[in-house]
């Protein structure tokens, strides 16, 4: 059956509903053998083999519905991922130079309020009127 084994392209990953396919194929088959033989009720066996076509039928839609969400997630993340590069390439070197100084000032807030958070004692604000402010000090007084 071509299109079964898609995974690569990002359709349905190979093999997830193998094992439901595989029983309803032995299924359909059994119903199939018990109809030709003349044996078994065949009402009873078309009523079921409605059902199978019925539950593969929902378990297809689930699938489609969970393949678009899927796709509109990956989606969203690379408009996410290219208008990040974009306002990246915009910076220039100040900025940066100002976003890796408040990094490392959160850093060393956040170990301190961790230290002395076990220590038992509330944690620091030494920094947080220059972090609310978006700029480090240093930045801030050459500006």
């Amino acid at each position: 059956m071509p299109g079964s084994q898609r995974g690569s392209d990002g359709d349905a990953p190979a093999g997830s509903s193998s094992a439901a396919a595989s029983s309803a194929d032995s299924h359909v088959a059994a119903i199939g053998t018990q109809l030709r033989a003349g044996t078994g009720d065949a009402g009873k066996a078309m009523t079921s083999l409605s059902k199978t076509i019925a539950d593969m039928k929902g378990a297809q839609a689930r699938m489609r519905a969970e393949r678009k969400r899927v796709a509109a997630e990956l989606k969203n993340a690379q408009r996410r991922k290219r208008r990040l590069r974009t306002k990246a390439r915009q910076l220039s070197n100040e900025d940066l130079l100002a976003v890796l100084l408040l990094r490392q000032e959160q850093t060393a807030e956040h170990a301190a309020e961790t230290e002395s958070s076990s220590a038992g004692s509330a944690p620091s604000s030494a920094g947080s009127a220059s972090s609310s402010a978006g700029v480090p000090p240093a930045v801030a007084s050459d500006a």
